[in-house]
């Protein structure tokens, strides 16, 4: 593409001009002069455009009146905002601008070329954060929002939230000086910076903590991170604590009632019912407040208020929010003054649909808005390090339940645009604290089970209905991969998480046979009903291999100083949950490398487990990236719809030829047995039936 500028007619001006407004949309009534407005701004602001992540990127041009529907202006964006990642990129991108203004500019050739640049690019993607310095000297240079009042303000929300984050690592709050050189909008980041670093040098103590203060009685020993969090949900009354896992955030929960300007007695925790039954949460509060009053469900129903000044933390599980017990127990609870509300691991509240609206998810916000009426200084805290699990609609109930707005404007369709617009919500309100200096670093060690399935495949469906459910498929997936389990531990040495989704016959199996191929005292258990596994912090219980299923995913602190191996024999249905397993052991305090074996079924030709869940995992975590982290993807690989049942083992019944029973592989698992034994049966009713005809 030539850079020379000729010399344009008059005609060609106005076609020329014509085809911008077609680019921007015509009905939208982009003019020849509104057009060039934009692009100046556009370039005059560039260098401000990297230090946003993706998604408020694409969510601000969108807030900022760009055309909303035309596929070239959106072409064009997507195509910018890979490039800015790109060594060399922004010039590219400017080079484009520059063509655009002076006349020089083919859309189909500069798409071309740019397409072209970047396929034949190799270079890694440039990922540099910004210092603080930087992103102040940026700020200067920003004009684009000067105009739009409420882009103003939430952009100098975003900016000091993020100079507050740069610090959280290094713990300093230096007062940032105003030059001359400051625009409108820099002088007004650097005023609300230096005023909540202000507030937060003044923040005093209640006399009654213990746990992070130290002996004057003033200065704090939480963690800059955990300070923000308490001052935060103090200031402006709730707040999401999204940091990753090992950060604090429980101390950080603690820090709010902690902070003279709170005047909190009362406190509500919803918790994992793990995180109950092994006293974590009541051992954190014994530590912070030793005189406190600390009641769990039964204690809570039998609870009668004093007069005497008491600080009372009453904790309850999620479990309980959809047992018949809830209402009597919410009912008592709503007749005590609550002043505070934390939720932990708060994903547990799930609102799958419109629709589906889970017991739990139904009690807890009819509940916590009824508190809201009677108290309207009532405190909301929120804690997850994996809030988005199944789709956008989740996302927005955490942000409706921890406000107490509609957010009616923003949309929960599975679109990168909504996800784009939520992200813009939570980076509002939350905090995403992760932190840089670790000591281990995260293998991830795929490793292929190639295998049939030992069922006759002429009977896997019979009738057109299949013949094997889920939790049959997922046995013998499992059943198939004990040897590679054995040899990973054997191989490797040290202590084990192996973590499986399902239950029913599959634990039983695996203590067992883990238990013949090396011993019983070897070989222990943290599921649902059974948790000798950890028993008040001790872990393993002198064995090696604990055997886990869901409840090893919430909230455990300590398992990092034992163990740094984690198996997934089977796997959960959601990224998030994947994250919160590894995390027990990838976290603060870990000293070894963390690895994670992943162990993949390929079933009689099928890729069970890639089909099943990983597929759906992916998808899912693309969505939660976009929306925690502001990441918006390239390419995601989900099937169109889940995999079906019938379909899976029509898959592995076309596989090969049906064999006769006798000529089957005589190695089969326990569950290819039971089938076998099934299907035989079943074949010799059908006849019987059919001789009696």
């Amino acid at each position: 593409m030539s850079t020379k500028t000729n010399k344009i007619s008059n005609s060609d001006k106005k076609q020329y001009w014509e085809g911008w407004r077609s680019f921007f949309g015509q009905d939208e009534g982009w003019s020849e002069s509104r057009i060039k407005k934009w692009l100046v701004e556009f370039g005059n602001n560039i260098s401000w455009y990297y230090t946003w992540d993706d998604a408020l990127l694409q969510n601000t041009f969108t807030e900022l009146n760009v055309p909303k529907s035309r596929r070239d202006f959106h072409t064009f964006f997507k195509l910018f905002i890979e490039e800015r990642k790109t060594p060399g990129g922004m010039n590219k991108i400017m080079e484009t601008l520059n063509k655009i203004v002076n006349g020089d500019f083919d859309l189909t050739k500069a798409f071309a070329e740019i397409n072209k640049t970047k396929s034949g690019q190799n270079s890694k993607k440039q990922n540099k954060s910004s210092s603080i310095k930087e992103i102040l000297y940026k700020a200067r240079n920003t004009t684009i929002f000067d105009n739009n009042n409420k882009l103003f303000d939430d952009h100098v929300k975003f900016t000091v939230n993020k100079l507050w984050h740069k610090l959280f690592n290094s713990g300093k709050t230096d007062r940032v000086k105003i030059t001359k050189k400051e625009s409108k909008f820099s002088t007004a980041v650097i005023n609300e910076w230096n005023k909540q670093r202000v507030e937060l040098g003044k923040i005093e103590f209640e006399n009654d903590y213990c746990q992070k203060k130290k002996s004057n009685g003033r200065q704090s020993e939480l963690t800059l991170h955990q300070t923000y969090i308490g001052s935060k949900v103090n200031d402006i009354g709730y707040w999401f604590d999204m940091s990753e896992t090992g950060a604090g955030k429980t101390d950080a929960a603690l820090a709010v009632v902690a902070m003279k300007k709170s005047k909190i007695q009362n406190t509500l925790v919803v918790s994992p019912n793990a995180l109950i039954k092994n006293g974590q949460w009541k051992k954190f509060i014994k530590e912070a407040f030793p005189k406190s009053n600390v009641l769990t469900k039964e204690e809570i129903l039998d609870y009668k208020p004093t007069k005497k000044k008491q600080r009372n933390f009453f904790i309850i599980t999620y479990n309980t929010l959809s047992s018949p017990l809830a209402i009597p127990l919410l009912k008592k609870l709503s007749k005590i003054k609550l002043d505070y509300i934390v939720m932990d691991e708060v994903q547990n509240i799930k609102i799958r649909d419109s629709i589906s609206i889970s017991k739990r998810r139904h009690n807890i916000e009819s509940f916590v808005k009824g508190i809201r009426s009677r108290n309207n200084k009532l405190k909301v805290l929120l804690l997850s390090a994996t809030p988005v699990v199944n789709n956008l609609r989740e996302a927005h109930s955490l942000l409706t339940i921890m406000t107490g707005k509609s957010y009616k404007n923003v949309k929960t369709h599975s679109t990168f645009q909504n996800a784009a617009a939520l992200h813009t919500e939570f980076i509002l309100n939350s905090t995403r604290h992760v932190k840089k200096a670790k000591k281990y670093k995260v293998n991830n060690l795929d490793v292929i089970v190639d295998c049939d399935l030992n069922v006759d495949k002429s009977y896997l469906i019979m009738n057109g209905k299949p013949m094997l459910t889920w939790l049959d498929l997922e046995r013998i997936s499992i059943e198939k991969k004990i040897d590679d389990i054995e040899r990973i531990i054997r191989d490797n040495g040290g202590k084990y998480i192996i973590f499986t989704e399902y239950v029913t016959g599959i634990v039983d199996f695996l203590q067992n046979e883990l238990s013949k191929r090396f011993s019983d005292d070897k070989v222990t258990l943290f599921t649902g009903s059974d948790k000798s596994g950890i028993l008040e912090n001790k872990f393993f219980k002198n064995s090696d291999i604990m055997i886990c299923s869901t409840p090893i995913a919430e909230g455990l602190d300590s398992l990092q100083n034992v163990c740094n191996n984690v198996i997934f024999a089977g796997y959960p249905w959601t990224a998030a949950k994947r994250d919160q397993i590894v995390g027990r052991v990838a976290r603060q305090g870990q000293k070894k490398n963390v690895n994670v074996w992943n162990i993949i079924t390929t079933l009689s030709g099928v890729n069970f487990d890639q089909e099943v869940k990983i597929y759906r995992m992916n998808y899912k975590r693309t969505f939660a990236n976009c929306v925690v982290n502001g990441d918006l993807p390239s390419i995601i690989s989900m099937p169109k719809r889940n995999a079906k049942r019938k379909e899976i083992l029509q898959k592995m019944k076309d596989y090969e030829p049906d064999k006769r029973f006798d000529v089957l592989v005589p190695n089969m698992t326990p569950t290819e047995i039971k089938q076998r034994v099934k299907i035989k049966s079943l074949q010799a009713d059908v006849d019987r039936l059919e001789k009696k005809k």
